[in-house]
């Protein structure tokens, strides 16, 4: 079992919290902690309860007990009243904590809340897309370049997607075996001549204990296990790519917390 801990507010971050996370293997070492904007004046505004510093603080102090933590969080662009000073605040927030996922949007008036009683929505549409597509460019670039360092690295995955059994259904003149015994054999990859144009993309994916979504696909050294992978089960997989949301790995064989935090 795999258990994750979300969306703490940061302004009540308990200590014990993060050693109870490092403390215990099963506890996926991934934090969502919405900062939602990275100006002082603006959370003020939000009501939010801490400072730019304080957060950074925060986040310090979580990656000194956590140092290979991940962290996830909220971002809102075009506030009532953002000034573009304010903007950039948010985007020094994002080069400063580099986030492994981000949740990005512009903002909208919503009714009954404090800022619909008390501020206007007058930062126009353009200016908040404009924004937020300079926010989203800068989160996928930082993002990229920090997942670049788990290729070649080994992950503990948890299966939530296994759908094998259609690539046959997909490709009718293709059986398993086949697909099975072209990896075995050291095909290069799945559009090899033996076993032509056969998609394994999304087939098998999962998370891994930092919450990196991870695309599984057979090893080329020995599919086989590939094929005898369901939802739920712990697999050990080898990083062959990174995006800025996502990992690609080979799966190596069935494994287990134990099992894998025991090397």
């Amino acid at each position: 079992m795999r258990i994750k801990f979300t969306s703490p507010h940061p302004k009540d971050f308990p200590d014990a919290l993060l050693n109870i996370i490092k403390n215990n293997k099963n506890i996926s070492q991934n934090i969502h902690l919405p900062a939602q904007s990275g100006s002082t004046s603006v959370l003020a505004r939000m009501r939010r309860g801490y400072s730019f510093e304080s957060y950074i603080s925060l986040v310090e102090k979580i990656r000194q007990i956590l140092p290979n933590v991940t962290l996830s969080t909220d971002l809102i662009v075009g506030f009532c009243g953002e000034t573009d000073s304010e903007f950039q605040q948010t985007l020094e927030l994002v080069r400063r904590v580099e986030f492994d996922t981000a949740f990005m949007f512009a903002y909208s008036m919503r009714e009954k809340t404090h800022a619909h009683r008390n501020y206007e929505d007058d930062v126009p549409a353009q200016v908040k897309q404009a924004r937020l597509q300079e926010l989203i460019e800068l989160f996928h670039e930082t993002a990229k370049r920090k997942n670049q360092k788990y290729i070649g690295t080994y992950k503990l995955v948890l299966v939530d997607t296994a759908n094998q059994s259609t690539i046959c259904n997909e490709n009718y003149n293709i059986n398993q075996s086949q697909i099975s015994d072209a990896y075995h054999s050291n095909a290069d990859n799945i559009s090899s001549s033996r076993v032509p144009d056969i998609n394994l993309k999304g087939k098998v994916s999962g998370f891994d204990e930092f919450n990196h979504k991870v695309f599984l696909y057979p090893n080329p050294d020995d599919g086989r296990a590939f094929f005898n992978i369901k939802k739920g089960d712990y697999v050990l997989a080898k990083v062959v790519s990174a995006s800025s949301v996502s990992l690609t790995a080979n799966i190596i064989s069935n494994s287990s917390v134990i099992e894998y935090f025991s090397y």
